[in-house]
């Protein structure tokens, strides 16, 4: 009725315009007016009819329904009635089907009950909310009537509601300003994390440029760090002992500059052998003072006995001097008895490793035992501060710890069962064709055979290379140990060269340099002493590479000559692995006229000469 009473609401204010307008307004203002009045009721009568048309269907519809209400209400009686004539007049039925009817019964009443309630708990919720609707326009009225406001709509609390408000607004600001404090706190924490990550990056930086100096066989690296921290303690005992010594010189200086004073003010002529009573003595002055010609004629004046006063003074001085100086030796002393006990246990480690059995290791560390024994001996009895000797200072140390870190490292990293009973390791490598190559590429197969004898022997390689055209004069072909055994993405996998010292190309263990090409293949013994199968650098499970170019040696300059020569795509490739001694035997067997290769004494700083 709301809906229908407001779409059929006409105003009146154009009627009164005209009434108003009839003494002087024109009448095009009374049929402007009339139009619109006339297209509001028009519109009025368009909405009337809808709305009629939406009440038939509506009445249609409740028809419907109550019909429909009254069918399942009739049918719900009927075999209520039904299932009640089967129960009570039928006597034949046990007790336990009576039974079964009843609590069905219960159970039907029981569902109708609670839509009952559900329809009630419904209708009391839609109450609910119109009363709170109501109650909120209520408040709303008379806030407007008191205040005479029209726009109070959000400033209907109650007092007691402002007040809680209030409140609630100030804890909620207090958890704000407490937030903001643990931001703050907490960025003040991120930003201290971040410094010390920092000083940790750059420390770790440090220490991991140590270990490179250290495993790279560095001059400037560490030798030990227990013999720096005790060579640290020592020099700072000396330092101490050093600027004790330098008070007790300043404070000799300051005596004879007094007794110096004293004798330039002294007014009676003094001999120069009675130089005693400046209080500043010699020792060829003490001698002949208490010589047993001069000690009974000295006459008792008082001259005499302040010389004797001044000659103990002297000597009390002396001998506290002397006891300083005894103390800052056995001082030296007991820390030169640490660092012999150290060497003595590290030399008994070497005992227990086997590396005791080095006869140059040996000999050196027995030297230099003995000659810091014969040095603790003449500091604790003698007094006497001996120099260390050849043998025991820092370059043989230097030369030692290298030759000891080497072959531990090569026990530690050495598999005994890669060597056979001869001492020889073998290794294989089968080379097939890259799978990123182009149709027009060449297809190159082969195999490569290493040989080294345990634990210092010159690696020896047969290379042995087919698929390339039958031209002689093409150009020559670089072989190459790559860093990884993957080849997952064919060649390209393989990653860089082998490079454990981080040196420039041809300088890597495994630049095998040029090959040149003789009627479609590569055959070539050589020996290679930078590479090696043992060891923390071994090949073993690294990967080679055949290339399509050959080696620039690193003459490109650019970067890339001096990283992989500029040896172009890599053609064929294969992973290095243990292989038996049969292989190389075969191949040698097979191959009776090739010929011993000639091993070159160059260093790792530059390539090795192969002789074929």
């Amino acid at each position: 009725m709301r809906r229908l009473r407001g779409l059929l609401g006409i105003s009146c204010t154009p009627a009164n315009n005209m009434r108003s307008g009839a003494g002087g307004e024109p009448d095009d203002g009374r049929d402007w007016e009339f139009l619109v009045c006339k297209r509001k009721l028009e519109s009025k009568k368009e909405a009337l009819l809808i709305l009629s048309k939406e009440l038939d269907t509506c009445q249609q519809e409740r028809d419907q329904y109550k019909l429909m209400a009254n069918q399942l209400r009739e049918r719900h009686q009927s075999l209520k009635k039904k299932y009640r004539e089967l129960i009570d007049g039928d006597p034949s039925l046990p007790p336990e089907k009576r039974k079964q009817a009843n609590l069905a019964q219960l159970l039907g009443d029981s569902r109708e009950r609670s839509k009952k309630l559900e329809l009630e708990i419904k209708e009391l919720q839609q109450r609910l909310v119109e009363i709170q609707g109501d109650n909120k326009l209520l408040r709303m009225t008379i806030a407007k009537q008191r205040l005479g406001d029209d726009e109070v709509g959000v400033r209907h609390f109650a007092p007691h509601e402002r007040e809680d408000l209030v409140l609630q607004l100030e804890k909620a600001r207090e958890q704000i300003e407490s937030l903001e404090h643990e931001l703050q706190s907490a960025l003040d924490e991120l930003q201290d994390v971040k410094q010390e990550r920092s000083f940790f990056q750059d420390k770790a930086g440090r220490l991991n440029q140590e270990l490179n100096h250290v495993l790279g066989g560095d001059e400037n690296r560490i030798i030990d760090i227990d013999a720096l921290c005790m060579e640290n303690r020592y020099l700072q005992e000396r330092l101490k002992q050093l600027q004790e010594e330098i008070n007790l010189q300043k404070s000799n200086i300051v005596k004879y500059k007094n007794a110096l004073e004293r004798r330039k003010n002294s007014k009676s002529n003094i001999k120069s052998t009675s130089s005693a009573l400046t209080g500043v003595l010699s020792a060829k002055q003490v001698q002949e003072l208490l010589s047993e010609e001069h000690g009974c004629s000295l006459p008792a004046t008082p001259q005499s006995i302040s010389d004797l006063k001044s000659l103990a003074t002297a000597l009390l001085e002396t001998i506290h001097e002397k006891n300083m100086v005894i103390q800052h030796q056995r001082q030296t002393n007991k820390i030169l008895g640490n660092r012999v006990a150290e060497l003595e246990k590290k030399l008994r480690t070497l005992e227990v490793s086997g590396l005791w059995s080095l006869p140059e290791l040996r000999i050196l560390t027995m030297s230099c035992k003995i000659h810091l024994a014969i040095i603790f001996i003449l500091y604790t009895v003698i007094g006497i501060q001996a120099e260390v000797p050849k043998p025991c200072d820092e370059e043989s140390f230097v030369d030692m710890h290298q030759k000891v870190k080497d072959l531990w490292l090569t026990m530690l990293h050495s598999n005994p069962f890669l060597i056979n009973t001869d001492g020889v390791s073998y290794t294989t490598c089968v080379l097939n064709p890259s799978t990123k190559l182009q149709p027009t590429d060449l297809k190159l197969t082969g195999q490569v055979l290493f040989k080294q004898t345990f634990p210092n022997g010159h690696l020896e390689a047969i290379f042995a290379v087919e698929g390339f055209p039958l031209d002689n004069n093409q150009t020559s072909r670089a072989i190459h140990i790559h860093n990884y055994g993957d080849l997952s993405d064919g060649c390209d996998s393989a990653g860089a060269h082998y490079n454990p010292f981080t040196v420039n190309h041809p300088n890597h263990p495994g630049d095998f340099g040029n090959f040149r090409v003789k009627d479609g293949k590569i055959e070539r013994h050589g020996a290679y002493p930078d590479a090696t199968l043992f060891g923390p650098y071994s090949i073993i499970g690294r990967s080679i590479v055949v290339h399509m170019q050959a080696d620039d040696l690193g003459k490109g300059n650019n970067t890339a000559s001096l990283e992989n020569g500029n040896a172009g795509k890599r053609l064929a490739c294969c992973i290095i692995g243990v292989s038996s001694k049969s292989n190389w035997d075969k191949y040698m067997e097979a191959h009776p006229g090739l010929k011993s290769p000639r091993v070159s004494r160059r260093s790792n700083s530059k390539k090795p000469t192969l002789k074929v």
